[in-house]
């Protein structure tokens, strides 16, 4: 049996940032989703029933996936 790799939330960051720059965000975009992304993290993780990577993926998730983010800032944009 193999061990799993710990969980890096940079890393994990990282990666994240990199799929939305591929949706052609901007950086300042980016810096915004991010923030939204740290303050919905912190609200899970308030309770103490959240790990690092459960409130990284909840939030990521509820921030939804970078290509329907791409879309909507996309539509967005005049």
């Amino acid at each position: 049996m193999g061990t799993q790799a710990a969980f890096d939330l940079n890393t994990a960051l990282d990666q994240w940032r990199a799929a939305l720059a591929e949706q052609s965000l901007g950086s300042r975009e980016i810096e915004v989703l991010e923030a939204h992304l740290h303050d919905t993290m912190a609200g899970l993780k308030e309770s103490g029933a959240w790990s690092d990577v459960e409130a990284f993926l909840v939030a990521r998730r509820r921030l939804g996936g970078a290509e329907a983010v791409g879309e909507q800032f996309r539509i967005a944009k005049p």
